[in-house]
């Protein structure tokens, strides 16, 4: 796609651009020869876009849904946390939606188009970053993991550690490639076509890393799934077996797959083919949604068993009564009974004494009212007496 110088280049006697027509920006580009709907490969890349939209309006809509008060969905539904990478997706998936269209029906687009949808599309490592936030998260939940168990504090202080450092250096290799990125564009309109492909090796070479760091956290979470699934150590029952069907393995394979895609693109020193490009969009879309309705799916199970007597949720449990359920053939507990007594009161010295649950007090004897003795008169001494 070789762009096609069209349009003024600035006006003359002292007057400056009228518009964006009149900069380089405003040059334009053929893309209806080659992206049109004409092509089938294009035509399902729509669809699988498409899939990945309406997936994610349906998962935002299940999970605005859920019950929000209690631990753990209290803290995984935090706006940086769930909320964030989710509307960062949805923004990825609208343009990329948007773009196949416009790509499809346009024959002339302006190159400026081209930086927008390139920051646009940054918002996907946002996405990404965001989410291995959400499963550090679950992992406790989930899991036997130390910082839930407390029993290895050190090594929980340290995996904390250790998550921040990889979370911050993916960070760092994302604002490094955008910056490049919007570099790229700039240069390759208005720079040295040298300088442009120096800067777009430095891009490969950032989004290698990231790849591979990403691998590695994908990584730590399959491990832990496989051994919550092992342990069967879990407060919230199946929720060790979503969090590694339907969340771990597709996290692993779909950032496998991109670090191979990356690879090999970068070994071959060109974009992948159509063929490439379509895979690439099956796979991404399909797992991604498969991860985030496994987040939603293990929220819904934290909301129907949150704080309440003996697991139930009344919202979700039509027969909840608040009382424990009736078994005629157990026997009675006889400490609850002696406990249901009323504190007993008896003679002697006052002082607690603990009991069948209760504390009995015993207080002292009633004490008897003291005659006053009565004064003899003296003698020699007249006495009235009352009439």
């Amino acid at each position: 796609m070789a762009p096609k110088r069209g349009g003024g280049s600035g006006g003359g006697g002292g007057s400056g651009p009228s518009g964006i027509e009149d900069t380089p920006w405003g040059v334009t580009i053929e893309v209806g020869s080659t992206l049109g709907f004409r092509d089938p490969y294009n035509v399902a890349r729509l669809v699988f876009q498409a899939i990945g939209l309406v997936g994610i309006v349906a998962i935002i809509i299940w999970a605005k849904t859920l019950k929000k008060l209690h631990e753990p969905n209290k803290k995984l539904f935090k706006w940086w946390a769930f909320w964030l990478t989710a509307v960062a997706l949805f923004v990825f998936f609208a343009m990329a939606f948007t773009n196949k269209i416009i790509y499809g029906a346009a024959d002339e687009i302006q190159i400026i188009y081209f930086l927008i949808v390139t920051i646009i599309y940054e918002t996907s490592f946002l996405a990404e970053i965001s989410l291995l936030l959400v499963l550090y998260l679950l992992l406790p939940y989930c899991t036997p993991h130390p910082s839930r168990t407390g029993d290895k504090p050190r090594v929980a202080k340290t995996l904390k550690i250790g998550h921040g450092i990889l979370l911050l250096m993916l960070t760092a290799l994302w604002l490094a490639m955008l910056a490049m990125r919007i570099q790229y564009q700039v240069e390759l309109v208005i720079g040295d076509p040298s300088a442009y492909r120096r800067i777009f090796s430095y891009t490969d070479q950032l989004a290698t890393a990231y790849a591979v760091l990403y691998v590695f956290g994908s990584l730590e979470i399959l491990a832990w799934s496989i051994l919550g699934v092992t342990k069967k150590r879990t407060e919230h029952g199946q929720t060790h077996l979503i969090l590694l069907a339907l969340i771990a393995v597709p996290l692993f394979l779909r950032s496998l797959y991109i670090m191979g895609d990356v690879v090999y693109e970068n070994l071959q020193g060109k974009f992948g083919g159509k063929r490439l490009w379509l895979a690439t969009d099956i796979i991404y879309n399909l797992t991604t949604i498969l991860i985030y309705a496994g987040i939603v799916a293990i929220a819904q199970h934290f909301a129907k068993n949150a704080q309440y007597p003996g697991g139930a949720n009344p919202t979700y449990d039509p027969n909840y009564t608040g009382l424990p359920p009736h078994d005629p053939a157990a026997k009675p507990n006889m400490a609850v009974h002696e406990s249901a007594r009323p504190p007993v009161y008896q003679q002697g010295n006052y002082q607690p004494q603990h009991g069948h649950g209760n504390v009995q007090y015993t207080m002292p004897p009633p004490q008897q009212p003291q005659q006053q003795p009565q004064q003899q008169p003296y003698l020699n001494q007249h006495q009235t007496y009352p009439t």
